[in-house]
């Protein structure tokens, strides 16, 4: 009973996000209340892992990515079979990671205009640096989490589209452009094919400078989708 009224609060605040964006405190109540059903539901039945992942979206949702990963992951423990699951896993620390990125950025402009000055009235550029430093391990830490769980998602559910996507995209913006076609490839074996997918190969053998290549999947890209002029501008490109 509590999860179906989570469920209705749930369906309730996205319906009214759609429509009245600008409801903002009473959206936030109706999240509230189906957080409050859900970890009412698992008070009931600990074992129920559907709620668990359900408590954990809402957190996700909200940017509450540690407290997420916690009830994802207790889904999982009940069925370690639950692919979403660990897929959102990775989603969270996927974005764990970007906001650590955020604050290397930010700490990295106090570093270039300290220039050996006091920092915050004690810290100095140096210990800064090494703050950075630190920061930088954990968001590598994070990708290579997120990584993980991404990789076992898609052994659980080899036909979700989406994980592939993802670990495309973190191949991708790491410069591993080797692993990105390898998934690029699985997601084809799989007959998971889509302007996206031939787009993201064909970008990934572009920057191994491999041409040829290039150009046979931005024109399967375009099978799927004629109006990417990104691409169409390179084709024009290299075919005149």
């Amino acid at each position: 009973l509590q999860s179906v009224l989570a469920f209705g609060y749930i369906n309730e605040a996205q319906q009214l996000k759609a429509r009245h964006p600008q409801e903002t405190v009473r959206i936030d109540s109706l999240f509230g209340a189906s957080q409050r059903a859900y970890k009412r539901a698992v008070d009931i039945y600990p074992a129920y892992g559907i709620a668990w992942y359900n408590l954990g979206m809402i957190q996700y949702m909200h940017d509450s990515y540690q407290d997420a990963i916690t009830n994802f992951s207790r889904a999982t423990a009940i069925d370690s079979g639950y692919s979403e699951a660990w897929f959102t896993i990775g989603l969270s620390y996927q974005m764990l990671a970007n906001k650590t990125g955020d604050t290397i950025n930010a700490l990295q402009q106090d570093s270039t205009l300290l220039a050996g000055k006091k920092y915050s009235g004690h810290e100095t550029k140096e210990s800064l640096n090494e703050l950075i430093a630190a920061c930088n391990n954990r968001m590598q830490r994070n990708w290579e989490i997120s990584e993980e769980n991404f990789i076992h998602a898609i052994q659980l559910a080899p036909a979700n589209y989406s994980i592939y996507l993802h670990l495309i995209q973190l191949y991708l913006s790491e410069g591993r452009y080797d692993k990105g076609i390898k998934v690029d490839s699985l997601a084809l074996k799989n007959r998971l094919y889509s302007d996206v997918i031939y787009a993201t190969l064909g970008s990934a053998c572009l920057m191994q400078k491999d041409t040829v290549n290039t150009v046979i999947n931005y024109a399967n890209s375009l099978i799927y989708s004629k109006s990417n002029y990104v691409i169409c501008a390179f084709l024009k490109k290299y075919y005149y």
